[in-house]
């Protein structure tokens, strides 16, 4: 459209400066042709400044729709590495919870069972043994 409208004023500025010539020096018909031609032709400037404006005004904001696209891209990556980093320390904490809660399990049991075999031993209920004295030691251990 602003191209068509481009080459209708220069099509009208080249059809002017040729009725030009063949008017009187000096006469008013003149002088309202030449006012009429520069009024055109200021009019073909301004649509052309205007058209390189719009022109300059598109590719800034094609740059900056192009540096939000980039934004978003590297926000979903850095949210995509943050689940995905949660999803391993929480896999990690149960690992960890389910060791500690086994390791737990299988002292206590050990313990237990060498707690009743020493206790067999010991009928007058006094821990003579060293065997025994170090078990309850290392239930009891404070640091």
């Amino acid at each position: 459209m602003e191209e068509e409208i481009l080459n209708q004023l220069e099509a009208e500025i080249s059809r002017e400066i040729s009725n030009l010539e063949g008017l009187e020096p000096g006469s008013d018909a003149q002088t309202a042709a030449i006012e009429n031609l520069s009024k055109m032709y200021k009019l073909l400037l301004e649509e052309k400044k205007l058209g390189a404006e719009m022109e300059k005004h598109d590719a800034e904001i094609n740059i900056e729709q192009q540096k939000i696209n980039a934004d978003i891209l590297k926000h979903d990556k850095e949210l995509e590495a943050k689940k995905e980093e949660l999803k391993q320390n929480k896999e990690n904490t149960i690992l960890h919870i389910a060791a500690d809660v086994g390791m737990l399990l299988a002292q206590l049991g050990h313990n237990g069972i060498w707690l009743r075999r020493g206790f067999r031993f010991e009928e007058t209920g006094h821990v003579n043994s060293f065997f025994l004295k170090s078990l309850v030691g290392g239930i009891f251990r404070f640091k």
